[in-house]
């Protein structure tokens, strides 16, 4: 079933091949402002006493600068969404579970200075 809302096809494995989410990709699939997300995460981890420093990470914006984003797991993915709406709550349950792991075993060997 399409859930008309367009989410990217991919998701990420992050740590410990652990399926997450930046607060930059949950922003623009929400259709808020990453800032506003941001700020919702730090209240759903300080409820939750998930400590902000562990998902804590950075992205280069379009004037080449650092700034602040998040990368959640599966679980706080889903807590913090299921606020936003109910179609997009489905979408994203939906897009979630159809996720299989990535097998690293293809990545790119690390780069050697000679």
């Amino acid at each position: 079933m399409e859930s008309g809302l367009n989410l990217p096809r991919i998701l990420d494995t992050g740590r410990n091949d652990e399926v997450t989410m930046t607060s930059k990709e949950i922003a623009d699939l929400c259709g808020k402002r990453h800032d506003n997300v941001l700020v919702d995460i730090k209240k759903m981890l300080k409820d939750l006493n998930g400590g902000l420093l562990k998902f804590q990470e950075t992205y280069i914006d379009q004037w080449n600068r650092a700034q602040p984003c998040y990368r959640l797991p599966r679980d706080f993915i889903m807590t913090l969404v299921s606020g936003y709406s109910v179609p997009l709550r489905h979408a994203i349950v939906t897009r979630l579970s159809e996720h299989k792991p990535i097998t690293h075993s293809a990545a790119v060997p690390p780069y050697r200075l000679t």
